[in-house]
């Protein structure tokens, strides 16, 4: 985040432009000022409006949200034992890199929960809800034809939220909760990067639904837990290829 000419840029500038300017984005107060701030922010980062690598200035975030620096400052510990904003040795706060180690961290730790999930989800989930996952899937498949993959995305959220939900194991729900934001940062950063990456996961998603239709709930454990790992790679071997 930098200051040229008396205009906010950066981080700043990216949170205006989701509202036109930062009236609209101001905290408004209802919730504590911290909770508030916290939230704004975050939204940005998982959005990548605030970008990763981008430096966090107190001051200038303060100022936006149309707070005190105080409330922001209590925000940002949050944020960094959140992962998504990380100290550097000069004592400034940016946001978290996407990288190969990260992305694939990430994906290790969802392909274990989420395939206990998928085990336990499989005789509970209903027949309707099955149904409307693999109405979703088949309806957007023309789009993928087309290379268009933005149904693909938003159905990909769908299914594995629906596993998680599905699985009658609270403790478990709000652990994959934890990972919620760097799931969907991780998903937006995706999202801005189509490819056969995309047809391999959509392929993979319909052969977990039919581990799922058939109550299978080893072959489902199994194969999302595959499928999440793959994933993981995937994107693992595009940014690295986007740094030659």
């Amino acid at each position: 985040m930098r200051v040229r000419n008396g205009k906010r840029t950066d981080s700043v500038a990216a949170l205006e432009s989701r509202s036109g300017g930062p009236k609209t984005l101001g905290v408004v107060r209802v919730l504590p000022l911290a909770g508030q701030a916290y939230d704004q922010i975050i939204r940005a980062i998982v959005s990548l409006e605030i970008p990763p690598g981008e430096r966090i200035i107190i001051e200038q975030l303060a100022a936006f949200l149309n707070v005190s620096r105080t409330p922001v400052r209590e925000a940002l510990p949050r944020l960094v034992g959140d992962g998504l904003l990380e100290a550097l040795p000069n004592g400034l706060l940016r946001v978290a890199l996407i990288t190969e180690e990260y992305v694939r961290e990430i994906h290790q730790t969802r392909a274990g929960l989420e395939a206990i999930a998928a085990f336990l989800a499989t005789p509970r989930i209903p027949e309707n809800v099955l149904a409307d996952l693999e109405q979703r899937f088949r309806s957007i498949e023309p789009e993928i034809s087309r290379n268009e993959f933005a149904g693909h995305f938003e159905a990909d959220a769908v299914f594995h939220e629906t596993i998680m939900r599905q699985c009658g194991n609270g403790y478990l729900v709000r652990v994959l909760g934890g990972l919620h934001n760097h799931v969907h940062r991780i998903r937006n950063f995706s999202r801005m990067r189509p490819g056969a990456h995309v047809l391999a996961s959509h392929s993979e998603h319909l052969e977990v639904l039919q581990a799922l239709k058939a109550r299978e709930a080893r072959q489902a454990k199994n194969l999302i837990e595959a499928h999440v790992l793959a994933a993981g790679e995937r994107l693992s071997t595009l940014i690295a290829a986007g740094r030659r």
